[in-house]
C-alpha cells in the first residue's frame, strides 16, 4: 500500500485564510473550560520539551509568529528540570493559545507526544519539537494545501542549521511512502 506524501512546501500557491473560509472552512465555536467562548483552533501544535530553556522561547515564538492564525500550542513538559515551564508560562501569560502540562516523571519523547494527541481537540495536528523553529507560512501553506488536495499526511523538506542559524544541509523527503517505511 502507497500512501501520498505530498511536499506542500513546493507548491507554487499557498491559499491564504480567507481562501480556506472560501472553500468551506468555518472555524467552531467552543466553551473553554472556564465558560469563555472562543473559535475552536483548527491546528493543535504538540510540543514535547525536556530541559529546553535554552531553544524553546525560539521555538513558541516561531509558532506565534505563523500567518495562521488559527491554532493551538500544546507545550509537553516531560520532567525538565531547568526553566523549561518557567520560560512557558511566560508565554502562556501573553498568548492564551498556548496550554502546558508537565508530566511528574520523565516518559521520553514519543510518551511526551501522545500525551499531547490525548490532548488535542482540532482537525489537525502538526508536531514541533522544542529545539526546531519554523519559517513564518509553514501553518498556512501546509493546511491550505492539505484542504485543496485532501491530502491525509504532508511533510516537507526542511533546512539542518547551528546554533547561529547557518544552514549545514537541507533534508528532502520522498515523494512516497510506504506503511512499512512510516513504521520503521
Amino acid at each position: 500500500m502507497q500512501l501520498r506524501i505530498s511536499k506542500f512546501a513546493f507548491q507554487n500557491r499557498a491559499m491564504t485564510t480567507e481562501d480556506l473560509i472560501r472553500t468551506g472552512y468555518r472555524a467552531r465555536v467552543a466553551n473553554t473550560p472556564d465558560g469563555r467562548t472562543m473559535a475552536e483552533a483548527l491546528v493543535t501544535v504538540i510540543m514535547p520539551a525536556r530541559n529546553a530553556a535554552g531553544t524553546i522561547g525560539k521555538s513558541i515564538q516561531s509558532v506565534r509568529s505563523q500567518s495562521f492564525k488559527d491554532w493551538e500550542l500544546i507545550v509537553i513538559d516531560d520532567a525538565s528540570e531547568d526553566r523549561t515551564a518557567e520560560i512557558v508560562k511566560w508565554f502562556i501569560a501573553k498568548d492564551k493559545r498556548i496550554r502546558l502540562l508537565r508530566l511528574p516523571k520523565w516518559r521520553g519523547v514519543a510518551a511526551a507526544r501522545n500525551r499531547g494527541l490525548d490532548l488535542a481537540r482540532t482537525r489537525f495536528i502538526a508536531f514541533l519539537d522544542s529545539d526546531d523553529a519554523w519559517e513564518p507560512q509553514k501553518l498556512e501553506r501546509q493546511i491550505a494545501f492539505m484542504m485543496e488536495s485532501g491530502t491525509a499526511i504532508t511533510f516537507g523538506a526542511y533546512r539542518r542549521v547551528d546554533v547561529e542559524g547557518n544552514t549545514l544541509g537541507v533534508v528532502v523527503p520522498p515523494t512516497k511512502v510506504s506503511r512499512r517505511m512510516m513504521l520503521r
